[in-house]
């Protein structure tokens, strides 16, 4: 017997059926362009417009042909995107007037798909969303077309394939953050520029090429339809605010009309219901009533946070019925000593700043409105009482120090903070990742940061600290690793240990941004979020040694050995040190095993060393790029051991040793015929001084003077015997 679904599952299922039935409530009109060298009678062309019919229950979807495919010379290179926006416009015109109060969608593949978004930003037509495929971010001599992207306002979902060279996912994601509109991405895993699939990766996936492409259609169609909701939403909403705010705009002439008109009882009565201002003068049963007039826009403002954070693109306040968009991005401002002080740092929109006691804090100023709202509106100043905790860190000792006032941070020869300055300076990083207006959560990795949000990060440093600018990339590597443990911390405790997304978009921390939260559960919900979910996962698990150091990083723990025993620390000692408990074990059968064999190289050579290829190194591998193994954040490999050579270089260097090896051979062979020469010359001159005393002295025993050779003296007076003997 099958199982029952899960919870989630059927959630799902019943959200994809409610969107399902929206569209076909709704019925669409696409509009449809193709890319520049693929007509719409191509394959591709008609099998998406049945797709996207079918999906989106759409009235119609529209494909057309630009004039320079017409005719018999339609393959020469087409004219540039600006020139077909035209008409590309009468199409679009000529297909509302043909379906009149029906949602337009615009839809282009590749080139069409950036003409789509060029004609979403006339004004003439009211486009509900766009849907690219395959959108050419990249041009021909590697700069980024984004221009039209970042002036959007239409809602935007992008089709990309992995492999799609036209279109790298990470300058896609640098641009999507960027932008003004709300915007999605659905990634065909293993596709390219057209989303075709290479064979070996569909079967080690175990899919086809259709299964990728309907799951494509599928987010497309999940996209419009939460999109035509939205709109949907927001046109009743402010109408909604609008009727709300008349309302509020009638009660306030009531009450002029009854201070000018009315004595004390009616002001009072009148004051009771409306908010009047003197709260002496009102009945102490209705003193504790709501104050509708003074509390209108506190009012209006939580009606539209609701919306707003419900839908992204619903970022409007209406005021006493006129509405106006208000930004709720937090930009910091620098002073001229190029550091942010609290007081300077604007309460936005989205939180309101809390001190322990609950009231808001002095270092965050409040807005006219809370203000006004204070002071007529009866507070409850009874004391809680509250259980006391240690809460966050929020090193106050350090924002709250005076101006001109550093912390003297020392570092060592790696540009590694140390001492005590150097455990201050970490903690107050530690406030600075955690912060949403100076380093928000919105970005999808690190390095999307903004160099100039960076830039502000190291300005605050500098303005608390005295640290030597050379550590400033140690720095920024701090906040950075800082700031992804923050988010998975996140995800940890307040996404994970839920299964709807109404439980956890309640269960906020407080220290996030309402609105960067919601973005951040929207992004673990995609299928881009999940895919590095478990990237992230899988590597992790391959993690198997844990170390003992805690919060004190490997810098300190040298440093702190190295002041003990008068000399550095080898990096298979700090290994050891670091990975055994205070009873002598090791933390885990992993560090175990390492240590052992680090003991047992150990004993088979004199001394350590830090040297790329010691005895560390082979126990535990070659290091990875960008760190080394017990040094901590900040060296890497070239920083400790000079850089290392790419293939090209290491080719170079071998063939140039290679070449240096050949040529020392050739000399010495040079010098060893040299040298037989030089034997054979010798060889016929003995024998030919041999010759000569043999004819000379025939009665000498050859063999007793080559025997008697060795002494010079012996051979003396071998030949001068000789040579008595043989006279008359």
């Amino acid at each position: 017997m099958a199982s029952s679904p899960t919870k989630r599952r059927r959630k799902s299922q019943s959200e994809n059926d409610s969107i399902d039935a929206y569209l076909q409530k709704s019925s669409p009109i696409v509009v449809f362009a193709h890319s520049c060298g693929s007509p719409s009678t191509s394959d591709f062309m008609i099998k998406w417009r049945n797709m996207l019919r079918k999906a989106l229950h759409a009235v119609e979807v529209i494909t057309f042909d630009y004039p320079y495919i017409h005719g018999a010379k339609w393959k020469t290179p087409p004219p540039k995107a600006e020139e077909l926006v035209d008409y590309h416009l009468d199409v679009v015109k000529k297909a509302v007037s043909k379906h009149p109060n029906h949602p337009l969608i615009l839809a282009g593949k590749s080139m069409g798909s950036r003409v789509s978004c060029m004609v979403a930003c006339n004004e003439d037509i009211n486009v509900s969303a766009i849907v690219c495929l395959g959108y050419p971010l990249k041009g021909k001599n590697g700069t980024l077309r984004d221009e039209t992207l970042l002036q959007l306002k239409i809602p935007v979902i992008f089709v990309q394939g992995s492999k799609d060279g036209n279109c790298p996912l990470d300058k896609l994601a640098v641009v999507r953050k960027k932008m003004k509109s709300a915007n999605d991405l659905h990634v065909i895993d293993g596709g390219d520029h057209s989303f075709r699939i290479g064979k070996k990766h569909l079967e080690l996936h175990h899919s086809t090429q259709d299964e990728a492409e309907d799951q494509a259609v599928k987010a497309i169609a999940m996209f419009i339809g939460k999109t035509l909701k939205i709109v949907e939403l927001e046109a009743v909403a402010k109408d909604t605010l609008t009727v709300f705010g008349k309302c509020l705009t009638r009660a306030s002439a009531l009450e002029d009309f009854a201070t000018r008109h009315s004595g004390h009882w009616l002001r009072s009565s009148v004051g009771s219901r409306f908010g009047s201002n003197s709260q002496s003068e009102m009945p102490q049963s209705s003193a504790s009533q709501p104050h509708l007039i003074q509390q209108g826009t506190q009012v209006q403002m939580k009606s539209n946070q609701h919306l707003s954070s419900s839908y992204p693109c619903l970022q409007r306040q209406v005021h006493m019925g006129t509405d106006h968009f208000q930004s709720s991005s937090y930009h910091p401002h620098i002073q001229q000593q190029g550091h942010i002080e609290p007081s300077q740092i604007q309460s936005s929109s989205d939180e309101t700043h809390l001190s322990q006691q609950g009231q808001p804090s002095s270092s965050y100023p409040q807005s006219p409105d809370s203000v006004n709202s204070q002071s007529s509106v009866d507070i409850d100043t009874n004391p809680v009482s509250i259980p006391k905790t240690r809460g966050p860190t929020r090193c106050l000792d350090v924002w709250t120090m005076p101006e001109g006032q550093h912390i003297s941070v020392a570092i060592n020869k790696y540009k590694q903070p140390i001492g005590f300055g150097g455990r201050k300076l970490t903690t107050f990083l530690g406030t600075i990742a955690r912060d949403g207006r100076i380093a928000p959560l919105t970005y999808l990795d690190w390095r999307a940061m903004p160099l100039k949000r960076k830039e502000n990060m190291w300005q605050l440093v500098m303005a608390k600290f005295d640290i030597d600018p050379s550590s400033k990339s140690w720095v920024l590597k701090s906040i950075g690793k800082k700031w992804k443990d923050w988010k998975s911390e996140l995800k940890k405790y307040h996404y994970l240990p839920h299964e709807s997304d109404r439980e956890r978009l309640a269960d906020r921390d407080g220290r996030v941004l309402p609105k960067q939260w919601k973005l951040l559960v929207e992004f673990w919900n995609s299928e881009e979020g999940k895919a590095r979910s478990a990237t992230n996962k899988s590597n992790r698990a391959k993690q198997m040694i844990s170390h003992t150091a805690g919060g004190k990083s490997f810098a300190r723990v040298r440093e702190e050995e190295r002041a003990k025993r008068g000399e550095e620390l080898t990096r298979a000692e700090l290994f050891i040190l670091t990975h055994t408990r205070k009873d002598g074990t090791p933390v885990d059968k992993a560090s175990s095993l390492a240590i052992l064999q680090l003991k047992e190289q150990h004993s088979q050579q004199s001394q350590g060393s830090n040297t790329r290829n010691d005895f560390f190194s082979q126990v535990m591998g070659e290091e990875r790029r960008g760190r080394v193994r017990t040094f901590g954040l900040g060296p890497t490999p070239s920083d400790l051991w000079g850089p290392t050579p790419n293939p090209a270089e290491a080719l170079k260097i071998a063939s140039a040793a290679q070449k240096s090896a050949d040529e020392k051979v050739q000399q010495m062979e040079e010098k060893m015929q040299d040298m037989q020469a030089t034997v054979s010359r010798l060889q016929v001159t003995v024998t030919t001084l041999m010759s000569t005393l043999s004819a000379n002295f025939p009665n000498i025993n050859m063999a007793d003077i080559l025997g008697a050779s060795t002494n010079p003296l012996n051979t003396t007076q071998s030949l001068s015997s000789s040579h008595e003997g043989s006279s008359p």
